[in-house]
């Protein structure tokens, strides 16, 4: 019977591999990868064999089309499905590779590892539940406010990505709500793994002139 691994990845530390991500990996026919890059990066460091078949894949299907996977379910193939870091399903294309897998009948299993969400979770100042994952925020302006001004009636902790170049644009339009309190953090698991906390005047004042990297924000409007 056909196989799905839906394989997670180290979000940033390679050292953070485990002998179960070494083992799967080697078990699999084929890889499905966000980025070719990303996945030979991982390949030399865990001394990978170089005959597995490594097919790049993307939401749009450009990379790869779906009569093609469904192909190599019905085939029996075992697949391995990767995004670029963590969980290929959590703030990340996947599902469709998974809702394949259940038309073909195939058997899906779950490869856990590292995860910016829970890391972000497990380090938070306040108690996260109930918790609700928002993703990338809109593009306008306008959007962003509508977009925090029907999340404010969610009493949780709301969980936000937000690009480097559009950090500190939207900082200031949360600053527009009353009695907001935010965490954010950057690079979690690197060297130069980053925090900030505070009302979003104060991370205005902290963040640096040139800010780098994806930022997760955990916000509550308390």
């Amino acid at each position: 019977m056909s196989v799905l691994w839906v394989i997670s990845t180290p979000i940033g530390n390679l050292d953070d591999v485990s002998l179960r991500l070494k083992q799967t990996l080697e078990s699999c026919d084929i890889l499905l990868v966000e980025s070719l890059s990303k996945y030979k990066k991982i390949s030399y460091f865990l001394n990978l064999p170089r005959d597995r078949k490594v097919i790049k894949w993307s939401l749009n299907k450009k990379g790869v089309s779906k009569k093609r996977i469904s192909k190599f379910f019905l085939e029996g193939k075992t697949i391995g499905i990767m995004s670029d870091a963590g969980a290929p399903n959590i703030a990340d294309p996947g599902h469709e590779v998974v809702s394949i897998a259940i038309e073909c009948q195939a058997k899906v299993f779950s490869l856990p590892g590292p995860s910016s969400i829970g890391s972000a979770l497990s380090l938070s100042r306040w108690p996260t539940l109930p918790c609700f994952i928002w993703g990338f925020p809109p593009k306008s302006d306008k959007k962003i406010f509508n977009w925090l001004q029907k999340m404010s009636n969610l009493k949780g902790t709301h969980l936000i990505f937000v690009n480097p170049g559009k950090l500190r644009d939207f900082v200031s339009i949360v600053d527009k709500f009353i009695n907001v309190d935010l965490q954010l953090f950057s690079e979690i698991s690197k060297i130069h793994e980053k925090r900030l906390d505070g009302k979003p005047q104060k991370v205005l004042r902290l963040l640096p002139e040139v800010v780098k990297g994806e930022w997760l924000i955990l916000l509550k409007f308390v």
